[in-house]
């Protein structure tokens, strides 16, 4: 992380918190934005405000780039898993035998025998849920803190296309993993989660991997947001092995006052007025009335009268 920045702040996913957010910001809620944060302090320009790995992660991407591999998710994979058959990169063992998927996805796939005869986005977002499923048992405090985002079940039943994935996913879970205590409700509402609270990695423009962060996740949508964002590789020791397993660092792009609101985009900044909004409104379920988004309007009106 280096002297590039004024402050190193690292905040745990599994860390608890209830009103501090981290060491510069803390937790607020109203009926515009939810949960939220602002700064508790003054920030400053070139500040890592935070540092933070996932709560839970997964390969992701369009069913024409796929398969990836299910552990290291970065690129199209011909290689299979000696024992579940699934695509796993072929180095020496290390993607097979990682516990991201040995200890989630695989036991079931070879006791079920699940060998797909073609890999879909619906697949790998089964996957993701399924990973997030298991927390519950194998991680309750992650567990505890998946269940608390918002999964916007009633709008996203509005749509037939959000519809059909839950629907995919619960058979998936339920009948084809044979996973019978995890009800169709909860299925339900961690698909919903997923789907609103994820963040894409991306090659490009191509989407590869998906993570599900618990604090980063809390921060408010602006379409002049006063961050950036990162994915950045942290080194871990995991069971005496040192690997290296994907972070998001949030930069502040402009000095933040205290009590100022910090913000991310959800959307292309580039794009215009309209087509933002649009966008947010169909994913995110929200109208934006942030500062650019109203001048912006303003002056479209002025132009057309």
């Amino acid at each position: 992380m280096g002297s590039k920045y004024i402050y190193t702040i690292f905040e745990d996913s599994s860390s608890n918190s209830n009103q501090k957010w981290s060491s510069c910001g803390i937790i607020l809620n109203n009926s515009l934005y939810g949960n939220y944060v602002v700064a508790s302090r003054r920030i400053e320009e070139g500040e890592l405000i935070i540092e933070e790995r996932p709560l839970s992660f997964a390969p992701s991407g369009t069913s024409d780039k796929l398969p990836f591999c299910l552990t290291c998710c970065r690129k199209t994979c011909p290689d299979r898993c000696s024992k579940c058959r699934w695509p796993i990169c072929g180095n020496n063992g290390v993607c097979e035998n990682d516990y991201v998927h040995a200890n989630a996805e695989c036991p079931i796939f070879v006791e079920n025998a699940i060998h797909p005869e073609e890999y879909t986005q619906y697949h790998y977002t089964a996957i993701e849920v399924l990973r997030c499923l298991l927390l519950q048992s194998q991680n309750f405090e992650k567990w505890s803190r998946v269940v608390k985002f918002e999964s916007h079940t009633q709008f996203r039943n509005l749509s037939e296309t959000a519809k059909m994935e839950t629907k995919f996913i619960a058979n998936f879970v339920n009948n084809i993993c044979k996973l019978k205590q995890y009800e169709f409700d909860i299925i339900e509402k961690i698909t919903g989660i997923v789907a609103m609270n994820t963040f894409g990695v991306y090659r490009g423009t191509e989407r590869y991997s998906s993570l599900l962060f618990d604090k980063v996740t809390l921060l408010a949508h602006d379409c002049d947001p006063n961050t950036s964002r990162e994915i950045v590789e942290d080194e871990v020791i995991v069971n005496g092995i040192l690997k290296k397993l994907p972070a998001i660092q949030i930069i502040a792009t402009r000095t933040i006052e205290c009590g100022e609101v910090i913000s991310i985009y959800y959307t292309k900044v580039s794009e215009n007025v309209y087509d933002r909004r649009k966008y947010l409104k169909k994913n995110f379920y929200f109208d934006c009335s942030c500062s650019r988004c109203v001048k912006e309007l303003m002056e479209n009106i002025k132009i057309k009268q």
